[in-house]
């Protein structure tokens, strides 16, 4: 599947690096090919994000440059493993299956009354950004309003734009190393204003994230949280999916 996307994604980037090969042959007189500048950019992210070192691999570009090659990085992500395809992320269905069984059953033993330490507190995955990439995309972090219409929908998404224009779409935002998200199962006193008393709060890397699916709040009821943004997913079956042909 990921083989077929691509030709999609050499598109868009094969001009970014030809461009850039062009510039650096004009600037530095030397007969650089895009293979080259690849692995240049590929050296200069390493040392930035383990060495925190800007001043090697990364000195041979320029803002410009280095804005052109984050974007180029950005729609491969989206493309192959982001909001470019359904597929992507709807391999993160038993994910999400197991999150929704796993509060259900803190709200039940918290309503039975059960003692603190009777029953499960937090249940942990450790996976790559392979897992942690397409689960964002599932429940919608990083869209506004009409674009989680449209994921719902299993509509594409256009493409992030290209700079100089302004995108919500970074990857080394949505999964740098360390990258994490945490969906905490809240418990609140019930109010006027509301009739839930347990609310979903999503952390992205430690933050705090407004869900587009729930009208742009941090905290989601948890029936809301349930039918509306895991819900649309939850009718897939994951062996179906996965045996499709695409």
């Amino acid at each position: 599947f990921r083989k077929s996307l691509e030709p999609n994604v050499e598109k868009l980037r094969g001009p970014v690096l030809n461009e850039i090969a062009q510039r650096f042959v004009s600037h530095w007189g030397l007969n650089f090919t895009t293979k080259d500048v690849s692995s240049l950019w590929f050296l200069c992210k390493q040392e930035a994000s383990l060495l925190n070192t800007t001043s090697q691999a990364c000195a041979l570009f320029n803002s410009y440059e280095v804005g052109l090659l984050e974007w180029a990085d950005d729609i491969e992500l989206f493309i192959v493993k982001g909001y470019g395809n359904s597929l992507n992320y709807r391999m993160g269905v038993p994910l999400l299956e197991d999150v929704i069984q796993s509060m259900e059953e803190a709200i039940k033993a918290s309503e039975d009354g059960l003692a603190p330490g009777s029953y499960e507190k937090a249940r942990l995955r450790i996976a790559h950004a392979e897992t942690l990439l397409p689960f964002s995309c599932l429940i919608g972090l990083f869209l506004d309003g009409p674009e989680f219409e449209q994921i719902l929908q299993e509509r594409p998404l256009s493409l992030p734009p290209r700079p100089p224009q302004k995108r919500t779409w970074h990857g080394s935002v949505i999964v740098p190393f360390a990258g994490n998200n945490m969906l905490v199962l809240q418990r609140c006193p019930a109010n006027d204003n509301s009739s839930s008393e347990y609310f979903v709060q999503v952390l992205h890397n430690e933050h705090p994230i407004r869900v587009a699916g729930c009208g742009n709040t941090d905290f989601c009821p948890f029936e809301v949280f349930k039918e509306r943004i895991a819900g649309p997913h939850l009718k897939h079956d994951y062996d179906v999916l996965c045996s499709a042909e695409r």
